[in-house]
């Protein structure tokens, strides 16, 4: 293997890499429901009727496509903007390798989403990753309640606007979630008899002022659009006046020695 195409797989590799330790670093600051409006281009409602996850490139990652229908938009609508609504997330399946963004939603086919939505994002499409993100489920008697994206039922908010909510038994909050990759197990406090979760409803008659007052912005077009960046793969270059390591430097597959002011030629180590 020559050196070229050894740096070209490196860098191939090293953004899965970044997008790994990314992804498990996940932090967001807490958001009141009036800051999730601002930050919001749009806020529609619908179910999710699609997925599709796929390699994409440059940088290569696994990206997944959800298809929204029945959308309503409560937020932002453009003129003529259609019932159908696409999203491009990061993360997926695919074959036996699976990425995600931690604290992220993950949209499963038939779930219903009320989806507070970044006019464009760098992380995730929707504001505070998971806190612009209610999945909508319905009782048994036919009422449609709201949930967060870890599945807590939201009983409520505060005088401030921050979803007051209460554990779902065996949904584990992102302390359990947290502390139990360390080996540490939490068991969440719940209440004897919780109140149902609030009505959909009832949420959005509490979201129509907030949203008629946050910030517009003006968009024509869907919102959650990533913002596109471009990785250049370059081979790596010794320093002027380096000299040559002891051994060879090993790598993926191969190894390349370094070449010194003495010895210009790149040579290739089977490890």
């Amino acid at each position: 293997m020559n050196a070229t195409l050894l740096m070209r797989r490196a860098a191939g590799i090293l953004p899965l890499l970044i997008g790994a330790l990314m992804a498990e670093a996940t932090t967001v600051v807490p958001m009141p429901l009036t800051t999730l409006a601002d930050h919001a281009g749009q806020v529609l409602l619908g179910e999710v009727a699609a997925t599709r996850s796929y390699w994409a490139d440059n940088p290569r990652r696994i990206e997944t496509e959800v298809r929204f229908v029945g959308v309503e938009y409560l937020k932002g609508a453009w003129p003529d903007a259609p019932p159908e609504f696409t999203l491009i997330v990061p993360g997926g399946t695919v074959g036996t390798l699976t990425a995600r963004v931690g604290c992220a939603p993950e949209f499963a086919l038939g779930d219903r989403w009320l989806l507070f939505l970044l006019p464009e994002y760098r992380v995730f499409p929707t504001v505070g990753v998971g806190q612009g993100a209610f999945r909508i489920r319905t009782d048994p008697d036919g009422t449609p309640r709201v949930y967060t994206a870890d599945g807590d039922a939201v009983a409520g908010f505060d005088d401030i606007g921050f979803p007051q909510t209460i554990r779902a038994r065996g949904s584990p909050s992102a302390q359990t979630r947290g502390v139990g990759r360390r080996g540490v197990r939490v068991q969440p406090l719940r209440a004897d008899a919780p109140p149902p979760a609030l009505r959909l409803e009832e949420f959005r008659a509490r979201l129509v002022p907030v949203l008629a007052a946050s910030r517009d912005h003006a968009l024509t077009g869907p919102a959650g659009r990533p913002v596109h960046v471009e990785w250049r793969a370059r081979p790596l270059q010794a320093a002027p006046g380096a000299t040559a390591p002891p051994g060879p430097l090993r790598g993926l597959e191969a190894a390349v020695e370094v070449p010194g002011p003495a010895d210009q030629r790149r040579s290739e180590v089977t490890p």
